[in-house]
């Protein structure tokens, strides 16, 4: 399940294919996952191609997006009340994790699903290298996290995909 649409989908499919083709090192990672479609689309890929030693992180909150403080970041202004959305909020790691298991995807491509906000989260992977981000992050504070965070992990020759910025 996804919101990306079949274009933004396109696009993860065209990227990870590149960086594989290239030989770009790294792990491949989406910050703002929702019910993990784009996560299931690289696992699938990995697994479709039998790639072994590459991981697949999928970091989010679980719980919808932080409330909106457009007094600290003005473009936030459009995101005012989306915390609130129940279609943001009521989704848990369980339900994303049992959508890999009937994919069969869990064990198989070396999916890591991680809870909690970027700002709690994300540090955590200073060390790890990453050939595909892609930010989901909703709001500019989010996505300003994970921009912080996640583009000095980026391997050369890799790519950034930000959505909704």
């Amino acid at each position: 399940m996804s919101m990306s649409g079949m274009k933004r989908l396109d696009n993860v499919d065209e990227l990870v294919f590149d960086v594989l083709k290239k030989g770009v090192p790294g792990h491949f990672i989406e910050a703002g996952i929702w019910k993990g479609g784009v996560v299931a689309l690289v696992a699938a890929i990995l697994r479709a191609c039998k790639i072994k030693g590459r991981r697949v992180y999928g970091v989010d909150s679980f719980c919808g997006i932080p409330p909106a403080k457009p007094d600290l970041y003005p473009a936030d202004a459009a995101h005012i009340g989306c915390d609130e959305y129940e279609i943001l909020s009521k989704n848990s790691r369980h339900e994303v994790q049992g959508y890999l298991e009937r994919l069969g995807l869990w064990h198989q491509a070396d999916v890591h699903l991680m809870e909690g906000w970027f700002e709690d989260v994300l540090p955590s992977l200073a060390d790890v290298t990453f050939c595909l981000v892609r930010l989901d992050g909703d709001t500019y504070e989010s996505t300003s996290q994970a921009l912080y965070y996640l583009e000095p992990t980026l391997s050369k020759g890799g790519y950034m995909i930000i959505d909704d910025y």
